[in-house]
């Protein structure tokens, strides 16, 4: 190496070092950039989240209140059923004593034309 070059070399090192120097702020701009994007989305999927549990609550409660209709109904219909019960059970009960009434009115006429009341 001659004399002069030992003279040039630390000049580029010192440029090296400045280019160096320089890429390392583009890159941690970039880096910066990059970490404001990622700050960003995860906010956006924290409002998301936020939406996401709001609507899952609603959600929830739509079929508990479904839940409930549903038991509500199925009581009613439940009621309505032992209320058609009795009415059909009555309506038997009702319909025998007029097969009753019947059988009984033509025992009467049986025993009337069999045994005719005595002449007079």
């Amino acid at each position: 190496m001659k004399w002069f070059e030992r003279l040039l070399w630390p000049r580029e090192a010192i440029s090296n070092i400045e280019a160096d120097v320089a890429f390392l702020r583009l890159q941690s701009s970039v880096t910066n950039s990059k970490l404001d994007d990622l700050k960003e989305r995860m906010i956006q999927m924290a409002a998301n989240f936020d939406q996401l549990d709001a609507d899952l609550n609603t959600l929830a409660a739509g079929y508990v209140a479904q839940q409930a209709i549903i038991k509500t109904q199925a009581d009613a219909l439940a009621s309505a059923d032992a209320d058609k019960a009795a009415a059909v059970a009555a309506a038997i009960v009702a319909d025998d004593a007029i097969d009753q009434a019947a059988v009984d009115a033509a025992d009467a006429i049986a025993t009337a034309v069999l045994n005719p009341p005595p002449a007079g």
